[in-house]
């Protein structure tokens, strides 16, 4: 997910209890929920980023060892600042929540069809929850409202109003108007909810951490009766039996909900959708060659983008163009890329060659 869902995330898990372990809980489960995308300063040292994002940083392994670091730092700045104060931060309390963070922000990253590789080291596979897209407003909005609430100083306010507009003018820059008032009349009757639990005595920020739940398995309800219909269908919306079928978000910008991709022997093919498409007319699927056993590929993979595509690549499909020296080799991860052409999901290759041309494939 984004930093602004895993810095949300952070302070409702510090107001819905967090703060009582220890009075460093806020600062700590601020930068323990975004501190697993230190990764992404690899680059200028060297490290590929394709390879390396979502790596060992997001793993069991790596979280543990990221918890107990940024609690030792914690602790020590605690003494330092604290000499010969009767009360300091404990440093099992502090690892606690910052594992606790730490663990906010993985468990959200899975849940979208990014994935994690969550047994690193010891193994490089990829897992994926296909619930939520990158950039989910109906998070925000869970989240981000009842922190609202919990608010008391005007400043704070302010300060919640100033991101709830930028919120606002993403989803209508996003998606349309339409959809951007749609998201403003659900925050109010979330903010009306969360004053009146709190006028009750309850803690807004644990109601929220509910609704988030309640949220998440509406989707997995929504998902797979589209992953229902997908199956008892399949035979006529794709040309032979497919081997597998998954059901993925769909992308922040579309007004399709889901993207079914159907793997057959050789082919993926591939649908956007809506849930009440079904009920209309079976949608149609674009087929795309996988070409996985192609010479000019094979021979690509001798190029550390073109191997590095391999391995991150959870849709690859080849296509290859005859070139005056060889032929030209395009990678695609069909989860982001459908095009012939450079952008994110796309590794491409020249490859030169000593025998016949190859056939162009798509």
């Amino acid at each position: 997910m984004e930093n602004i869902a895993h810095t949300l995330t952070g302070a409702v898990l510090s107001r819905a209890g967090f703060r009582q372990r220890t009075r460093l809980a806020t600062p700590a489960l601020l930068v323990a929920a975004n501190l697993p995308d230190i990764e992404v300063f690899g680059s200028p040292f060297g490290f590929n980023y394709l390879e390396s994002h979502r790596g060992i940083t997001h793993s069991l392994v790596g979280s543990a060892l990221l918890a107990t670091g940024l609690a030792g730092c914690l602790y020590l700045v605690d003494r330092l600042s604290r000499r010969g104060a009767v009360s300091r931060s404990s440093f099992r309390a502090l690892w606690v929540v910052c594992l606790a963070g730490i663990f906010s922000h993985v468990a959200l990253d899975f849940l979208n069809d990014y994935g994690i590789r969550p047994w690193l080291p010891f193994s490089g596979a990829w897992v994926y929850g296909d619930l939520l897209s990158i950039v989910d407003p109906w998070l925000w909005i869970i989240l981000g409202s009842a922190l609202y609430v919990g608010t008391r100083s005007p400043a704070g306010r302010l300060g919640w109003l100033v991101l709830g507009c930028m919120m606002f003018a993403a989803v209508c820059l996003g998606r349309n108007l339409s959809a951007g008032i749609a998201w403003l009349v659900i925050l109010a009757a979330l903010l009306a909810a969360g004053l009146a639990l709190r006028r009750r005595g309850y803690n807004p920020a644990v109601a929220a951490l509910l609704l988030l739940a309640l949220y998440l398995g509406g989707v997995v309800v929504m998902r797979e009766n589209v992953a229902r219909v997908v199956r008892s269908r399949a035979t006529a919306l794709v040309s032979g039996s497919p081997v597998k079928i998954d059901v993925l978000p769909g992308r922040p910008n579309q007004d399709r909900s889901w993207t079914v991709v159907a793997e057959a022997p050789g082919k993926y093919y591939i649908s956007e959708v809506r849930l009440r498409d079904w009920r209309l007319e079976l949608p149609g699927f674009e087929a795309f060659e996988k070409n996985l056993d192609d010479l000019c590929y094979l021979a690509s993979l001798s190029q550390e983008q073109m191997a590095v595509m391999a391995r991150f690549a959870r849709y690859p499909s080849v296509a290859v163009e005859p070139s005056a020296n060889g032929c030209r080799v395009w990678l695609r991860d069909l989860r982001y890329a459908r095009r012939n052409e450079p952008g994110w999901g796309v590794a491409h290759a020249t490859v030169a060659l000593t025998g016949p041309r190859p056939v162009q494939s798509r």
